[in-house]
């Protein structure tokens, strides 16, 4: 009766019992895939922070069966599932969507945390030949409704008051058609719930007026909240009935059936007791996704844990099989038993063999019962499985398919008070493989920072600032920066600040300057991004300050270039390039071997070095009309140098980037090594009087592609900016707009108001270098070049983007007439 069951319904009458034909015997769909993302694990309780749930084996498996030759290939992986969904009529159902959503009381409430699944879902709303059926406990916000969009909402969440009516009596409860209406409006017309209560009230005799013994939520709140309190109140008394057979007196005729679906036929020696029921339902409270049969093995393991697993230990295989047919008939539970093909003769697994899932409103419930009233247990049940996963899963798995059965170990060690174990053994050497050469292992090389940040959730007692007590002091401060590193990289920017600060100024009381130089580097990085150029440049300083302190040469090198791109964000370029000549020369005493800064030091020197000859070619893309501000392109930049000696000493750089590159380096520094190429081929061609005709930058495709597979959303934008203007040389306006379209919405959603102000700027000077009217408004439908250079200007004031003053100048004088 809910989202789950409506859905399978639908696709069992609509298209498995035509077996996948339409009226004429064509195939319909071409194509079918569906995935629950409630095995992905679900979200906090907090109802005010996004949790960190994650996308985890969904993109290989959909890739893998599309078609898809290389699945677990983290690069491009949207836009590869989504052109191979495109090339047929496909249908695809993603239940369950919420542990990827922002909660209901979050500033993003309702939009998507996981960057790779909103890339993939904006793209087939753009086109699609087929259908994407999305079910999930709140409003997916971004992909708004209406008589233009392509997408439709429908609310399911409340039953007719005459479906829920009907559903009390084919559960055999007695009264007056108003008493069940009324119940029914109680408990909102919630499916769960009503079936949850109907299965009480029938083993209790069956009348309507028994439901006033379950105490109801009354108060003005949310009212989703309301519906799960009501949920659990029933569950609750439950709970009580099957845990005291005792206490319920005599039973009535009616009871026959209840006493067979809970007990069976008593054989010798057999209790008819139902707390191995009770037991076995418990357990579901400690997963956050469904239950494999390996793990409900383990726990049903000698010796028993006190008061959660006494009653199961002593079952045999038979027994277990009958008390999870039991649940699962009682619609408590929803054994996972694989489709069978008609005309299979392929035995039939037993009960015990299979996945046990559970709604996640009943697994919530029993989760926070074993927490608050049987904590010993529940710690000991959690280290159980702790233990049973650490053993049976391959100690460094090559493939995120592999890693998930340690990524849930993280999971359960936290819950079982072994957060350092956890921190150390799994996470820190199994699933990242360590920080140094090699290292980081899961982000790196499977781009798996999502599945990484569910992990250090785990060590979380309040996101993202309280973690466990049970850390070192150290790790407590290296971990809140793992946070605050995945929340920056997946876009999830303000939320990012707050671990970045904890962890420095943990960091600065523990005097332990070096790490301390690191955090508040990363802080001015993240500070940059979000447009606090001010404060940015003041943390970058206090870095400095720590990294001096600590002696480090490492640290007094990056510090030094941090602090120089948050000079040049800001205006300040002689001061960010003394810094940087300073960082350069520290990274030839401690290198000897890389006489430049590299990597992201390297990049962002390189950024600096060609700022003159970007704004030469911005003015030969809109030349200007000679009004202040306007420099001449031909001009010597700051300096003296030449333009062509600019593109010469950063194509000089990038190419020696790339020849030392070595299998370690991270796929972000490799993608901005193919972006400062690209950059400097773009504005070489711009800059050539013999301008070709055709402009073929094969670094800019690697740089967007790379870019892509690094899974580093907060750096994205710089691709697509320069992706943008190469379309446009390239003559493909609609290319042009849609990487700033993309460029806009990541910027929008970070928030990253310097990226914004960039989108907003390279809008207006290239569709306002279209002089033809009319084809300006066939090329760039909507835009207003002289609105969009307001926008710009806006934002560059408002939060001291100095670094695109003259640009900006530049533009309102050349569209100026």
């Amino acid at each position: 009766m809910g989202k789950t069951a409506l859905l399978a319904y639908w696709v069992q009458s609509r298209f498995i019992e035509k077996r996948w034909l339409n009226a004429e015997g064509q195939p319909e769909p071409d194509a079918y895939f569906d995935w629950t993302f409630y095995d992905q694990g679900t979200r906090s309780d907090d109802a005010t922070h996004a949790g960190a749930a994650s996308v985890g084996t969904f993109f290989q498996t959909a890739l893998k069966h599309f078609g898809d030759p290389e699945p677990e290939i983290p690069h491009d992986k949207a836009a590869r599932l989504a052109r191979l969904i495109h090339a047929q009529r496909s249908l695809l159902i993603l239940d369950g969507l919420e542990p990827l959503q922002y909660p209901l009381n979050h500033p993003q409430a309702g939009q998507l945390t996981d960057p790779d699944l909103r890339e993939l879902l904006g793209l087939l709303a753009q086109r699609n030949p087929g259908l994407v059926i999305i079910s999930s406990r709140q409003t997916l916000t971004e992909f708004p409704c209406g008589d233009t969009s392509p997408t439709r909402q429908h609310d399911l969440e409340e039953l007719p008051v005459e479906c829920a009516v009907a559903l009390l009596r084919r559960m055999q409860i007695t009264g007056t058609d108003e008493e069940l209406r009324q119940a029914a409006q109680d408990y909102f017309c919630h499916a769960l719930s009503l079936i949850v209560l109907g299965r009480f009230l029938f083993v209790k005799g069956g009348d309507i007026r028994i439901r006033s013994q379950i105490p109801l939520e009354r108060a003005n709140e949310n009212r989703n909240q309301r519906i799960t309190r009501n949920a659990w109140h029933v569950l609750e008394a439950y709970e009580q009935w099957l845990a005291s057979p005792a206490a319920r007196g005599p039973e009535k005729p009616r009871l026959s059936w209840w006493r067979q679906l809970f007990s069976g036929p008593a054989k010798a020696g057999e209790s008819q007791s139902h707390t191995a029921d009770l037991q076995a339902l418990r357990l579901t409270g400690l997963f956050d996704r469904p239950a494999s049969p390996d793990c409900l093995a383990a726990l049903r393991k000698a010796p028993a844990v006190p008061g959660l697993t006494d009653q199961l230990v002593p079952l045999g295989d038979d027994a277990w099989n009958a008390v999870l047919r039991r649940l699962h008939e009682a619609h408590l539970i929803q054994l996972r038993f694989p489709p069978v093909e008609p005309g299979s003769f392929a035995p039939h697994p037993e009960a015990r063999e299979v996945t046990v899932d559970v709604h996640p409103l009943i697994r919530e419930y029993f989760a926070r019962q074993l927490r608050e009233k049987q904590a010993a247990g529940y710690q000991a049940a959690h280290s159980r499985l702790f233990d049973h996963l650490c053993a049976r899963t391959e100690h460094r798995p090559a493939t995120l398919e592999g890693l998930q059965p340690l990524y849930q170990a993280v999971v359960h060690g936290c819950l079982a008070g072994r957060p350092q174990e956890a921190c150390d053994k799994i996470y820190f050497d199994r699933i990242k493989r360590g920080t140094g050469p090699g290292g980081n292992y899961s982000s790196k090389q499977l781009g798996a920072i999502g599945a990484d940040l569910g992990a250090v959730a785990a060590f979380f007692e309040e996101p993202w600032s309280r973690l466990s007590v049970n850390l070192s002091t150290p790790d407590q401060a290296w971990l809140l920066n793992e946070a605050a590193y995945r929340l920056r990289a997946l876009g999830r920017l303000t939320e990012a600040v707050e671990p970045m600060r904890v962890g420095m100024d943990r960091l600065v009381e523990q005097n332990d300057w070096k790490n301390a130089a690191a955090s508040a580097s990363n802080l001015s990085e993240l500070e940059v991004t979000l447009g606090r150029v001010e404060e940015a440049v003041a943390d970058a300083r206090r870095s400095i300050e720590f990294a001096d302190r600590s002696g480090d040469e490492f640290q007094r090198m990056v510090t030094r270039t941090t602090a120089a791109d948050a000079l040049h964000q800001s205006g300040e370029r002689e001061e960010a390039r003394r810094l940087f000549e300073q960082a350069e020369v520290l990274q030839r005493e401690d290198q000897p071997q890389f006489d430049l800064l590299y990597s992201l030091p390297g990049f962002r020197y390189c950024d600096l070095i060609l700022a003159p000859a970007e704004r030469a070619a911005w003015q030969l893309v809109v030349p200007p009309s000679g009004g202040p501000g306007s420099a001449k392109p031909g001009e010597p930049p700051e300096g003296g140098t030449t333009n062509q000696a600019v593109l010469a000493e950063a194509e000089r750089r990038g190419l020696k980037f790339l020849e030392w590159r070595m299998p370690s380096d991270s796929l972000l520094s490799i993608a901005l090594d193919h972006l400062t190429l690209a950059r400097v081929a773009l504005y070489r061609t711009l800059l050539d009087p013999a301008r070709p005709a055709s402009v073929d930058l094969p670094h800019a495709t690697a740089a967007l592609d790379g870019l892509r597979k690094a899974g580093t959303l907060h750096m994205l934008p710089l691709a697509l900016l320069t992706a943008a203007l190469h379309a446009h040389l390239r003559g493909d306006a609609v290319a042009a707009s849609r990487f700033l379209a993309e460029a806009q919405q990541i910027a929008e959603r970070g928030p990253m108001p310097l990226f914004l102000a960039d989108v907003h700027l390279h809008r207006a000077r290239l569709a306002g270098s279209v002089r033809d009217e009319g084809r300006r408004r066939r090329d760039w439908p909507g835009v207003d070049p002289t609105a969009e250079l307001v926008k710009a200007r806006t934002l560059i004031e408002r939060h001291h983007y100095g670094r695109q003053r003259d640009e900006l100048a530049d533009a309102e004088a050349a569209l100026r007439d």
